[in-house]
């Protein structure tokens, strides 16, 4: 049996004397909180006394007493839901449900992952900006959702002005990646080797208008070498067919060429970060080797929608913090080559201006038709 509480004692002492006695109208109040009145309840026994007008002015106390249980409910108190604009599996997909797992621990309440793929992102980020403000939604993606399809997209149903920023979670970067077909060590070679062999060398991306399309399309101009484009649809047939010699030179993330690369069976040549890769220090970055155009890392936030209140992005930015600190977490990550890096809501929201330019760089010189 449950415990009565002093609320239940003041809700029955009112039901008993005070409801019969107010309007029918007024007999509702009994359903709002009463415990603002419960420094009255040696006093509730005295309410047969009064007229049932008298009881009006009391109104005010109960309804202040509803509002005030009611904005003191805590946040989160219920589920939040994580929204990942990729199908289930992929890179994304796993640091989303690593992240989820300690955002639930940091902020007590189930986080669940729902996947949304499709459209370059723009299902999910859709999704997500047309939710209530309340913290119950989140969107965790690339940061291309916001920098780079704005370029290539003519019709998109959110803006970033649609979001209210959280986090920058991780940073990652594409690379340039030679297979055995040619003898290339380094940049400059392959660059000798293509111009010595101009349209007959194959190049692997993940199709027209992706990340690594854009980066091996301007690495191409700025170099000036004549190469075949050869889109993939993922990751796995594009490196088989590297290390089959189908295509000589493949660009992608630094996670889904790193193994080969650790075992000796391709070349990464460069990284398209900021600064060198921890997990593969050895490797330059294309500005150190002179194309300062193709310093664009991958970037994973975290966001809400757009008026969400300003104290749930302060909690959600803390527990993001945390959770993405966890020990287990950043070392999964960096076993894909990816860093964690967080910042405040403010940070993220230069990330997104600069990234934008980066990638306005990029994609301008080359003409790709906005879809």
């Amino acid at each position: 049996m449950r415990r009565l509480t002093p609320e239940d004692d003041v809700r029955n002492i009112f039901r008993k004397f005070a409801a019969p006695r107010l309007p029918m109208a007024l007999r509702s109040i009994e359903l709002l909180s009463l415990r603002p009145l419960l420094p009255l309840l040696p006093l509730l026994p005295l309410l047969p006394l009064l007229r049932p007008l008298s009881l009006v002015p009391l109104l005010p106390l109960v309804l202040f007493g509803a509002t005030a249980a009611a904005a003191a409910d805590p946040y989160p108190s219920q589920p939040i839901k994580l929204v990942v604009p990729y199908v289930a599996g992929g890179p994304t997909d796993v640091y989303a449900r690593g992240l989820g797992k300690n955002l639930a621990e940091a902020l007590a309440t189930p986080v669940i992952v729902e996947n949304k793929g499709g459209a370059a992102t723009m299902i999910g980020a859709e999704a997500v900006a047309r939710a209530p403000n309340d913290g119950y939604t989140l969107l965790f993606s690339v940061l291309t959702t916001f920098s780079s399809n704005p370029f290539l997209y003519k019709k998109m149903a959110y803006k970033i002005e649609d979001f209210a920023p959280i986090s920058v979670v991780a940073t990652g970067t594409f690379v340039i990646a030679v297979g055995p077909s040619i003898a290339a060590k380094n940049v400059g070679e392959f660059v000798a080797y293509s111009k010595a062999n101009p349209g007959k060398v194959a190049m692997g991306s993940l199709g027209i208008g992706t990340g690594p399309d854009m980066v091996g399309k301007t690495f191409a101009r700025l170099a000036g070498l004549d190469l075949i484009d050869v889109p993939y649809k993922g990751s796995a047939a594009a490196l088989n067919d590297l290390l089959g010699g189908s295509i000589a030179v493949y660009f992608d993330g630094l996670a889904s060429a790193l193994a080969q690369h650790k075992a000796g069976k391709l070349r990464i040549l460069a990284v398209a970060g900021n600064k060198r890769s921890p997990v593969v220090p050895d490797v330059p970055t294309f500005a150190e080797l002179g194309y300062p155009d193709l310093a664009v890392p991958v970037y994973w936030a975290l966001f809400a929608p757009a008026g969400t209140p300003k104290d749930v992005v302060a909690r959600l930015n803390a527990a993001t913090m945390k959770a993405a600190n966890e020990d287990t977490f950043k070392s999964r990550l960096l076993a894909d080559g990816v860093t964690v890096e967080t910042t405040t809501p403010e940070g993220l929201a230069e990330v997104i201006r600069n990234d934008s330019e980066s990638w306005k760089k990029l994609i301008t010189p080359l003409n790709i038709p906005a879809q």
